[in-house]
């Protein structure tokens, strides 16, 4: 019923849990369903480049020591693997109205999208949870409310995805 409401005054669904007026939308949350790059400053905080994410201490005082010594706060360190990369990409993508293209997670990732994916995603389709479109993977309206569930069955095609713990830091630095 919110969602009819906000439609007839012109603000419309773009990702799972936003919406907007066209044009209006948050540029930083679609670089984050993207895959895109982010910096993370503070306590905690995470950041992505290029298939590398890292996290900031989580302890306040070693943050703020790291920082007036001019030391990196970073303790944890993910580096990607392409099949990760395309999965977490997938996965976010399934979250925006507009879906994702496998040309471009391809790509971007370094590894074929279409043979990696194709499974989880036929049989999501099949379901009626996305909608594939020649190159593109839509969310149905279905599928935004499954988005979660849709996210687990696009990760489990990494062998090194555990669902009980998906940052898995390989080396603190």
């Amino acid at each position: 019923a919110a969602r009819d409401t906000l439609a007839d005054a012109g603000i419309a669904p773009y990702e799972v849990s936003n919406l907007a007026r066209p044009g209006a939308e948050c540029r930083m949350n679609l670089g984050y369903w993207r895959g895109g790059d982010y910096v993370g400053v503070g306590v905690g905080a995470a950041s992505h480049a290029a298939g590398t994410r890292t996290r900031n201490t989580r302890d306040l005082r070693a943050y703020v020591e790291a920082c007036a010594s001019g030391r990196d706060a970073t303790d944890e360190r993910e580096h990607l693997s392409p099949a990760r990369r395309a999965a977490e990409m997938a996965m976010l993508g399934l979250r925006l109205l507009d879906g994702f293209s496998l040309a471009e997670v391809s790509a971007r990732a370094g590894c074929d999208a279409l043979a990696l994916l194709c499974p989880p995603l036929l049989a999501l389709a099949a379901e009626g949870v996305c909608a594939c479109e020649g190159d593109r993977v839509r969310p149905t309206t279905r599928g935004l409310l499954l988005a979660d569930a849709a996210a687990e069955r696009v990760l489990a095609v990494v062998p090194d995805y555990d669902a009980r713990r998906p940052w898995t830091a390989t080396s603190p630095t």
